[in-house]
């Protein structure tokens, strides 16, 4: 057995394992007794295929170039007429392994070749979801570009390994708990906002939401705090043009209103007294309410300005002289009217102690 495995895994160790690229090898050069599934990492892939008698019989022509990372192999394999969705015995397709690998020029000839955009059979999931699950931006143009739908949903269960990859509470929460996660989402809770752009400039939809919390993308990006993320999911583009941005101080119980950094007005406000201290850092305005009443305290907050997409935010309010709101941000009611008729949804508010 090891005889006959030789040539294919020492050209695998030097392409996969040690990083060189290996010639390409011809369909008769490697022997397929037996299929064993690819691992995760390559090393355990070998292991595996050390300890078993043998590899599959018939593993397709373009599986086996993909594995060998041997770009002009898949390229002259598709010249030659090689069946571009031949499954693997675990029923994975060219694409789904190219994407995987992160082979970005294979991944080319593959969709530009007509390969399927069909879920993967492995993870179960679409293609471009598991591109945004992996950060994989190239992968991601390439199937926008060959037609995926920018708005494709994620499959319910999302395998255990693909949620633990996240390494975000509030994702992995979301990919076990919830349902019907698009691209955009995810690359909003990512904050990767070159996938973001990405994937409104191919029509992804903002007002999509999940299944079962109703979570849009820009909840996603709130959560994290992500400010440049909320701009863009608010139609805004940062740097291109004139910034507006409220700087409240905690300690002077004051605010001042700066445009392209000049500041244009200024009020007193009383912010969140003891035991509902309002929190420091920076904010988007993500929604606006001329005419406002608090869901939880039921009283009016007239020229609502909500924060994050929280419970916070700027409007007009009594002013004690001292901190007494439940961590809002009150004004007096001509200057919250005032702020609210030149501030947009995206513009920025810097709370300081």
């Amino acid at each position: 057995m090891k005889s006959a495995l030789m040539p294919l895994l020492a050209t695998l160790s030097g392409c996969l394992v040690l990083g060189t690229v290996p010639q390409r090898a011809a369909a008769t050069d490697v022997i397929f007794p037996e299929w064993i599934p690819m691992q995760e990492s390559v090393e355990d892939w070998l292991n595996i295929v050390w300890s078993n008698t043998a590899i599959a019989a018939g593993l397709p022509a373009l599986h086996a170039a993909l594995l060998m990372g041997d770009g002009a192999g898949v390229k002259q394999w598709l010249e030659g007429g090689a069946w571009i969705e031949e499954p693997s015995p675990d029923g994975d397709r060219a694409v789904c392994l190219a994407l995987r690998l992160r082979q970005e020029d294979s991944q080319r000839s593959l969709c530009w070749a007509g390969a399927s955009l069909e879920p993967c059979a492995v993870e179960g999931q679409p293609l471009l979801i598991l591109a945004a699950l992996r950060r994989n931006t190239p992968g991601m143009r390439l199937l926008l570009l060959s037609g995926a739908n920018p708005d494709a949903r994620s499959s319910d269960p999302v395998l255990p390994h693909l949620i633990e990859e996240q390494n975000l509470k509030d994702l992995q929460w979301h990919l076990q708990r919830d349902r019907q996660l698009t691209p955009l989402m995810i690359c909003a809770s990512h904050g990767d906002a070159e996938g973001v752009e990405l994937l409104m400039w191919a029509g992804a939809s903002r007002d999509l939401f999940t299944k079962v919390n109703k979570r849009y993308a820009i909840n996603f990006a709130s959560v994290q705090g992500y400010t440049y993320i909320m701009q863009l999911l608010l139609g805004r583009k940062p740097g291109v043009e004139p910034e507006q941005r409220v700087v409240v101080h905690l300690s002077g119980q004051n605010a001042e209103l700066y445009r392209d950094g000049q500041i244009i007005d200024s009020t007193k406000v009383s912010t969140g007294r003891k035991g509902y201290s309002t929190p420091t850092g920076t904010f988007v305005i993500t929604n606006k309410y001329g005419t406002w009443k608090s869901t939880i305290y039921k009283v009016a907050m007239p020229w609502f300005m909500r924060l994050n997409c929280g419970e916070i935010g700027l409007h007009a309010g009594a002013l004690p002289g001292y901190p007494a709101s439940h961590g809002c941000i009150r004004l007096p009611h001509t200057k919250a009217k005032a702020f609210f008729s030149l501030l947009r949804p995206g513009d920025v508010v810097q709370v300081m102690p």
